[in-house]
């Protein structure tokens, strides 16, 4: 169980550290994409119909009774389901996208997963009051070739 646990572990954080390339261009950051907004709330929901199945579909279970799943507490239940979801949205929504997601989105697909509603809007305000955080990189020159 601890090799599983840290296994996702590592697997968030380098899901967390990864950036992919914005072609949006120079100027104002681009802002989340629809058909992502969409992949946020299902994948959320997702996420917390799996936390219901895991409780027997009640909100107030004894954990500790028959019918729960055994060894596994509120918060356990709650990171299972919250990391599944995190580690699925980014995944799911490059593919509904058909293009490699931003960072920007990656980490609010994320954020979303586990503080639902108000994570994504926090962040979005964080990087629209920040932009320096994504500026575009300085254009690499090419090498010159030797005039003959």
């Amino acid at each position: 169980m601890k090799r599983l646990f840290s296994t996702i572990a590592v697997i968030a954080a380098m899901a967390l550290t990864s950036q992919s390339a914005d072609a949006a261009g120079r100027g104002a950051p681009a802002k989340m994409d629809p058909q992502l907004v969409t992949v946020g709330i299902a994948t959320g929901v997702a996420a917390t119909v799996g936390f219901f199945a895991l409780n027997n579909w009640t909100w107030n279970s004894n954990w500790n009774a028959a019918t729960s799943t055994p060894g596994l507490t509120v918060g356990g239940a709650y990171a299972l389901t919250s990391v599944g979801c995190a580690v699925a949205a980014p995944m799911i929504g490059t593919v509904v996208v058909k293009r490699p997601l931003t960072a920007r989105e990656a980490n609010l697909l994320i954020t979303g997963c586990f503080i639902p509603i108000v994570g994504p809007l926090v962040l979005n305000a964080v990087y629209d009051a920040n932009p320096q955080w994504f500026a575009p990189p300085a254009p690499v020159r090419g090498a010159r070739r030797a005039r003959r």
